[in-house]
């Protein structure tokens, strides 16, 4: 019997004919979770363990942190050193264990992998609720002028026609979040990496990521509407628009028949 660390904090100890148990943690609410709320867990403890004011990341979150930096967003099985935080994240029947990797699989692999990239270095959280992809590039310098490089980018991104130029496009932008210090609500962007394989989601998440890119404001622009007596309430308080429907997903998984993101099963 041998006990080893487990991604919820707990242990777990393995028996000798290899089953496993965990402690530390409830088996019965971690099967009733769901999947947002796991991968909300997963950055939450990165984070913590990673971006720790005046003190070095922990070994699980340095080595953790490693191995999904140097990962390519949109190849699970081409970087299985990333498995053991994907697959711990993720107790067994939260859509795994079929042949093909599934669309949740997918998004989780890549949530993680763009997140690592984004927080590289950084001595605060880049995984902040409530800041949608969009809106944070957005915010990004000259993002909304016409012949922005940034724009350029963002048009590739909502374009790409495969799940893994998309994420090729979303790793560069993310880059250029991390040089601005821009964070990004990376459980909302893991809901949206779903709904992106799926032909009836796949448009609505587009259109949101371009309403929230478009009606963002810069910090410039912030600054000087907050200098005007009739400003307007910040972006940071708007809440997140709706989805619509319409056709058009990146070829994985496509079995929903709603725009609402399914992640209770």
């Amino acid at each position: 019997m041998s006990t080893v660390p487990d991604i919820s904090g707990g242990t777990k100890t393995t028996e000798p004919s290899g089953t496993s148990s965990t402690t530390g943690t409830s088996g019965s609410s971690e099967a009733s979770a769901r999947p947002k709320d796991l991968m909300a867990r997963t950055l939450h403890r990165l984070q913590r363990e990673y971006a720790l004011e005046g003190s070095q990341p922990t070994p699980w979150a340095a080595a953790t942190m490693a191995a999904l930096r140097t990962a390519g967003p949109g190849q699970v099985d081409a970087h299985p050193a990333t498995w053991p935080v994907l697959y711990g994240t993720f107790p067994q029947g939260y859509g795994y264990g079929q042949e093909e990797v599934s669309s949740r699989e997918r998004a989780a692999h890549a949530t993680l992998v763009l997140y690592a990239v984004h927080q590289a270095s950084q001595p605060k959280g880049m995984y902040v609720p409530g800041i949608s992809l969009g809106r944070a590039l957005g915010r990004l310098p000259d993002a909304k002028e016409a012949k922005s490089p940034v724009l350029r980018r963002f048009t590739s991104l909502i374009s790409a026609t495969t799940f893994e130029s998309t994420m090729q496009h979303l790793r560069g932008l993310v880059t250029l979040l991390r040089r601005e210090h821009l964070p990004v609500d990376y459980v909302s962007l893991y809901a949206d990496l779903i709904g992106l394989q799926d032909a009836k989601q796949a448009p609505a998440v587009r259109r949101r990521w371009g309403r929230d890119y478009f009606g963002s404001r810069t910090p410039e622009r912030e600054k000087a509407a907050a200098a005007r007596p009739d400003a307007a309430p910040s972006d940071s308080t708007a809440g997140a628009t709706g989805n619509t429907n319409g056709s058009g997903g990146l070829g994985a998984d496509q079995h929903s028949t709603s725009t609402t993101f399914d992640l209770q099963h």
